[in-house]
């Protein structure tokens, strides 16, 4: 599908970016398709293969190529089409959002688009029983293992999102709409969904299975609907620890929200269920979030250190001393973090992040 767009939607004249190109592949596509200039982004180790793909099928002096994360690159020029398919299986992760965003202010021309460009989150009530069945352990035992109590595992397990795989599945309810995204315009991709859901055939409600779809022009559309052929993306399964008995024509009132948390930017899920006056509910955060004595007691014993991030602000703040240019911080950046810049731009954008926090006497 991503190679069938690429073919209708650039031309001679169109520039391209990819983001997250990985082995290079859409990129490559991009090039066949006679793209006027095409530029790929990656951050991970996997833009070393990327580069000696290019060089093996002749593409290395058609792509540019930057190591780096989208938000830390400077393009020479704006583009026609930013190529992106990094998507989680209901679309949403951490930072998805700033990437967009940013793309589309630094690197997008008026009247640009995004491959693929519109987004429909989609949701249903699924009986699952396989996979419900492999996340409670000890169902059996209830439990109990070697006389020791084991239900707070359990409770993680279920205020968790997971994968859903291949294993079989059979939706309960009509596939809901929870939001629509157009990446051409969009700021806010959290999800706050309350609908009372009702139920088509008779069967047990493991949990709630997230998807969506998406169109790459008017023409062309994807889905990773559990009610196609599997695919790379799957779907997410919001599991319910007890599983619900439901007969045809019965409501189930469900409630979805996402959030992302304040200081990680790491996505969190809530999601509850009410049937026959019986309410559920559940949410990441308790799977992630430990006991405030234990977390107090973890930050006085831990030796705390410097991410590679952290390190490369520690750096320009060390040397906002009134004595250098910004010019020759930048210069000091490339020179003390070289697997991080790889010009001086990328390094004035960086810097000028940094101070855009500060109250600085320029």
């Amino acid at each position: 599908m991503f190679r069938k767009a690429i073919t209708e939607l650039v031309d001679p004249s169109k520039v391209v970016a990819e983001i997250g190109s990985a082995l290079g592949t859409y990129s490559f596509f991009a090039v066949r398709a006679e793209a006027k200039r095409v530029y790929a982004i990656e951050m991970s180790d996997i833009f070393q293969v990327g580069l000696e793909l290019a060089r093996r099928n002749r593409m290395e002096d058609k792509i540019q190529f930057f190591f780096a994360r989208s938000t830390e690159v400077n393009l020479p020029e704006q583009v026609d089409l930013i190529i992106m398919e990094d998507y989680s299986p209901f679309l949403l992760y951490s930072g998805l959002e700033t990437t967009i965003r940013d793309a589309r202010q630094r690197f997008l021309k008026p009247g640009g688009n995004f491959i693929p460009n519109n987004f429909e989150l989609k949701l249903a009530l699924v009986e699952y029983p396989t996979f419900f069945h492999q996340l409670h352990l000890w169902e059996k035992e209830q439990d109990i293992l070697f006389d020791l109590d084991w239900s707070y595992t359990t409770d993680l397990i279920f205020n968790e999102t997971h994968y859903a795989d291949d294993r079989p599945k059979q939706l309960l309810t009509a596939e809901y709409s929870v939001k629509t995204i157009d990446l051409r315009s969009c700021d806010d991709f959290m999800v706050n969904f309350h609908q009372e859901l009702t139920i088509e055939r008779p069967g047990i409600v493991h949990g709630i299975l997230g998807w969506w779809d998406c169109w790459f022009t008017p023409r062309q559309f994807f889905s990773n609907s559990p009610q196609l052929p599997n695919n790379t993306w799957g779907q997410m399964f919001f599991p319910l620890r007890y599983p619900i008995p439901v007969q045809t024509s019965d409501k189930i009132t469900l409630s979805l929200l996402s959030l992302p948390a304040k200081y990680s930017g790491q996505i969190h899920f809530k999601w509850q269920v009410e049937h026959a006056g019986n309410v559920q509910e559940y949410n990441t955060f308790r799977a992630t979030a430990p006991d405030p004595q234990r977390l107090r007691q973890f930050q006085l014993t831990s030796t705390p250190r410097l991410s590679r991030d952290g390190q490369v602000q520690q750096f320009i703040l060390n040397h906002l001393d009134g004595q250098h240019s910004w010019t020759e911080i930048a210069a000091l950046l490339c020179t003390a973090f070289p697997d991080v810049f790889q010009n001086t731009e990328q390094a004035l954008t960086k810097i000028s992040e940094i101070s855009a926090r500060l109250t600085l006497d320029r």
